[in-house]
C-alpha cells in the first residue's frame, strides 16, 4: 500500500467476504466504504452471492482528491483520521498525527490513476444500483442523499 499497489483482489475478497456472512451483517445489512476497488473484487462478490442494493461513487476532480490526501493525517492512538487543518482537535492529538506514506502526492497519483482505469468498469457493472455524487457537496447533504436513495 504504501508504494501505491492495492492489496491484491483474493485477499481484499476474502476478507470482506468473511466478515459479510457474519450474523450481524446477515441481520442488519451492511456497508462497504471503496470496496470493490476493482472489476476483479466485483465479480468476487457476485460469486460469493454478496450483493449491495446501493453502490454510490463519489466524484471528484484530481485537485481535491489530492487536497484531501494530502491534509489527512493519522492518530496512532485512536485509529481515526483528521484533517490537518482541524482548527476543532486538541493540541495533545495534534502532535501525534502521522501522515502514512500512501497520503503522499505521488502515492496518490499512482492510486488515483488505478482507480481512474477501473471506474467506467466499475460504474457499468453496478449501472442498475448506482448512484452518482459530487463529493465536494456538504458532507451532510451527501448523507441525507444517500439515505433518501437507500429508503426509496
Amino acid at each position: 500500500m504504501a508504494s501505491g499497489e492495492l492489496v491484491p483482489d483474493d485477499i481484499m475478497t476474502e476478507l470482506v467476504r468473511a466478515r459479510l456472512t457474519e450474523t450481524d451483517c446477515l441481520m442488519n445489512g451492511w456497508v462497504l466504504d471503496s470496496f470493490p476497488k476493482t472489476l476483479g473484487q466485483a465479480y468476487a462478490l457476485k460469486h460469493h452471492r454478496i450483493i449491495p442494493t446501493h453502490v454510490f461513487f463519489l466524484e471528484a476532480g484530481d485537485a481535491l482528491v489530492y487536497e484531501r490526501l494530502e491534509q489527512r493525517r493519522l492518530d496512532p492512538v485512536t485509529g481515526q483520521y483528521h484533517n490537518v487543518f482541524d482548527v476543532s482537535l486538541e493540541e495533545e492529538v495534534k502532535e501525534r498525527l502521522v501522515q502514512l506514506p500512501e497520503d503522499t502526492h505521488d502515492i496518490a497519483k499512482k492510486r488515483l490513476q488505478g482507480y481512474k482505469d477501473g471506474y467506467t468498469k466499475l460504474q457499468a457493472e453496478y449501472a442498475r444500483i448506482s448512484h452518482n455524487l459530487k463529493a465536494e457537496m456538504d458532507l451532510n447533504l451527501i448523507t441525507e442523499m444517500m439515505g433518501d436513495a437507500i429508503e426509496n
